[in-house]
């Protein structure tokens, strides 16, 4: 392979560190398994940081689209248009689509136009529904109200009001590997969900959702760490530094997918930087030689694994049985 064409994420170098064998399976091989819960934390994500125009290009639901107009000869009075006009403009407001901006007042002839360029854009959006990724009207509801619990969070919706969204970047490392690449660098990009850049903050702010308790500090503590967190949060610190010569100080903001959506922050210590820089170098150094020697290893590459239970479990089960 030529190193020259390989990108590397902070995703990536945690998939391999995971496990080579379904990096390979995953990235290599094409089998990629979206799930249900991945689009939808993909999708709130992306209405979090996204306008509502820039989110309902790539998701939908069928809110409105399931009352389409079938026959308009049924409607004999103008009063009876104004009803299904406003029936649109409510429902199609909930979703923040154009069409809430349509008209319900004027002559019955001018309301059966506006009828009709409502159903028109209604077929089109038929017509490219299969190119968006559909949510159920459940998700579509959940996410709002995430949104919404953002909001009300005293310090979150604060932070974020300063904060510059999705932010695309790209960063290089020094390859200390024997395969060589241009200049010896080797190359890194990822999206940022939110950064500050300003001369009296700098921060990063990654968002992430969670499983009901999941924003609990005494289970994230865990997580970050289980779940290769501070490798992503020394990449984009990594790629910050470059940029501009500062190093900020980078947020997980964790929120609860399920009621009342509770959010929680949490700091990253420069520690935990510290060793996400060491462990995702290293890993990207061996992931580098893997590819090239086309060698994936399940989890670790041990002929023989020698099992080291947790202590404390241990001597919980036995002094079970010694009482």
């Amino acid at each position: 392979m030529k190193l020259d064409d390989y990108v590397f994420s902070s995703s990536r170098i945690n998939k391999f560190k995971n496990s080579p064998a379904k990096f390979k399976d995953y990235y290599i091989d094409g089998n990629k398994k979206i799930t249900q819960p991945m689009i939808f934390g993909s999708a709130v994500d992306y209405y979090i940081f996204n306008s509502r125009e820039e989110f309902f290009k790539t998701y939908t639901t069928d809110i409105i689209e399931q009352e389409l107009i079938k026959d308009k000869n049924i409607y004999n009075t103008a009063i009876e248009l104004k009803e299904r006009l406003k029936f649109y403009k409510d429902k199609s407001s909930e979703k923040g689509d154009t069409y809430s901006l349509i008209k319900i007042s004027g002559k019955k002839e001018e309301l059966l136009e506006r009828l009709k360029e409502f159903e028109h854009d209604a077929e089109l959006y038929e017509k490219s529904k299969s190119t968006k990724i559909m949510l159920t009207e459940k998700e579509f509801e959940t996410i709002k109200a995430m949104d919404s619990a953002i909001s009300l969070h005293p310090l979150a919706a604060k932070v974020l009001r300063t904060c510059e969204f999705q932010k695309k970047v790209e960063w290089t490392i020094s390859n200390k590997t024997k395969y060589k690449s241009k200049d010896d660098l080797i190359k890194f990009q990822g999206i940022l969900d939110a950064v500050t850049t300003n001369e009296q903050k700098h921060f990063i702010i990654d968002y992430k959702t969670a499983a009901d308790g999941g924003a609990n500090p005494k289970k994230f503590k865990y997580t970050v760490l289980d779940m290769g967190y501070y490798i992503q949060a020394a990449c984009y610190v990594e790629w910050y530094e470059q940029q501009y010569g500062y190093t900020p100080v980078f947020y997980f903001f964790v929120q609860e997918k399920t009621a009342p959506f509770i959010m929680e922050i949490f700091k990253v210590p420069e520690y935990l930087i510290d060793l996400g820089r060491l462990v995702y170098k290293k890993e990207c150094f061996k992931l580098i030689t893997a590819l090239h020697e086309n060698n994936f290893q399940g989890y670790e590459n041990k002929a023989v694994h020698i099992i080291e239970p947790n202590n404390f479990k241990m001597n919980e089960i036995e002094e079970s049985y010694n009482d």
